[in-house]
């Protein structure tokens, strides 16, 4: 009789292992004769159930990290899991759905992140260096749906996880719904490991009893070392300054380490490094060579109490704005995105698009604004702005350009009255600066989040 194989599976935010039972079963994964299941329930009860578990009538909600407290709670949620394993023994499989995959990842890195150890020891003493691994908890990472209200960028920052993990000897199954909202956070959080393989699941932010027969299978079929995709790459291969290359040997994939340390971080930053007078924007065909918007121009534009600044026309940290891309990619198109992208995260939408169209970008990005140009036509979106305004909150504002001696700027026509006294909108570098659709496999376009740069 072979040895079960021992499975720590984690809840995400609100929720508890009562529900990380029905999603192991609608996988097929249960306490039988291949798998001895522990269910571990997080340290903080909260009040709102997370998404999709409203009906199901829970006697608590458990979550990992809360938000509002993200350092001291992701802290202790690490610690009461290292705190688990250390006395019931080791696991071969990690389970976490949504956030719980993230803590999964954590403590299973973190014999690699000597950063994160001093943050414990300095919170819980040197007592916790009894339980500190040093080597991988889990041989199998399995997460489904992992995301997380900061971004990934964020949390690599904050040293919870490393930039790219290097150990070859895990492997990582990442179930990710073909519908979440978080689809491209857990696409994202996949690159950072050469031994990871994507299943994509029929649904959204859950892993429910529809999942089909492929999914399960699949996944048994991976667990069992019969179908996992095994990475290989060339040797790194230095590209530019600032950028190296390797190309897999059996797939179409080509993965780039950058080298950003002495780079600008954000837009701002980069326009700073120019001289004020060197010009940055012209309009094509202008023969007056005084015609010109420079970086210091754009700079003003989009700072604090500039012409740009988006606070003008009611815009707070966070918020997404959409704009009518003037057709044609001229200096009025390139200093939009500059301006937005600068400040929040920009959604750039082809004047051209149909009211159908543009009503499922608006309500699949649930956006907070939307900028149109005078001259523009966008009579599609725009009707599909009025329709999405029915259900939703959200401002439609017009701009025009101030004219051909400062080719690009512009004016907002109705401005929020002292809106300088707004707080001042923060947007980090690792915040996604410009959210792209682009087709996809499925009828709902797919989102692409950069960040600045």
């Amino acid at each position: 009789m072979k040895e079960r194989q021992r499975i720590l599976a984690l809840h995400g935010q609100g929720s508890c292992s009562d529900v990380t039972r029905i999603q192991l079963l609608n996988l097929k994964i249960n306490n039988n004769d291949d798998y001895d299941i522990s269910f571990l329930d997080a340290t903080y009860v909260v009040n709102q159930p997370g998404f999709g578990l409203t009906d199901l009538n829970l006697k608590e909600y458990r979550s990992w990290i809360i938000y509002e407290n993200f350092d001291n709670s992701l802290l202790d949620s690490i610690e009461y899991v290292l705190r688990y394993i250390h006395k019931n023994g080791e696991f071969d499989i990690g389970y976490g759905f949504s956030q719980g995959g993230i803590i999964v990842s954590i403590v299973n890195e973190l014999y690699l992140n000597d950063e994160l150890k001093k943050l414990l020891v300095s919170k819980f003493g040197e007592s916790v260096k009894k339980i500190l691994p040093n080597k991988p908890l889990f041989k199998i990472i399995i997460t489904s749906c992992i995301a997380s209200e900061l971004t990934l960028e964020s949390l690599v920052t904050k040293k919870y996880l490393l930039e790219k993990n290097i150990d070859d000897n895990v492997t990582f199954f990442n179930l990710i719904g073909r519908e979440d909202k978080f689809k491209s956070w857990a696409e994202k959080f996949s690159n950072r490991s050469c031994n990871t393989q994507i299943i994509y699941m029929p649904s959204g932010h859950e892993v429910n009893n529809e999942a089909d027969n492929n999914v399960s299978l699949t996944l048994h079929e991976l667990l069992e070392n019969k179908s996992v995709i095994k990475k290989s790459y060339s040797n790194w291969v230095k590209t530019n300054p600032i950028s190296d290359r390797r190309i897999s040997q059996e797939h179409q994939i080509v993965e780039v380490k950058l080298n950003l340390a002495d780079s600008p971080k954000t837009i701002k930053e980069a326009l700073s490094l120019y001289p004020f007078e060197y010009p940055l924007l012209r309009n094509a065909r202008d023969k007056d060579s005084s015609n010109f918007t420079s970086y210091g121009d754009m700079l003003e534009f989009c700072s604090i109490n500039g012409d740009g600044d988006l606070r003008r026309i009611g815009v707070k940290t966070g918020d997404l704005v959409a704009y009518v891309a003037p057709p044609g990619g001229g200096a009025l198109a390139a200093a939009a995105f500059i301006a937005i992208s600068s400040q929040t995260t920009a959604v750039p939408l082809s004047a051209t698009m149909s009211e159908k169209d543009a009503l499922i970008a608006l309500e699949q990005l649930e956006i907070n604004h939307l900028i149109v140009f005078q001259g523009v036509s966008a009579q599609g979106i725009e009707s599909a702005f009025r329709k999405y305004t029915k259900t939703n909150i959200a401002t439609l504002h017009e701009a025009f350009p101030i004219g051909d001696s400062k080719p690009g700027i512009f004016k907002f026509i109705k401005t929020v009255e002292n809106y300088e006294l707004l707080s001042e909108i923060v947007h980090s570098a690792e915040a996604d600066s410009l959210l792209l659709r682009t087709s996809g496999t499925t009828s709902l376009s797919k989102i692409v989040p950069l960040a600045q740069i």
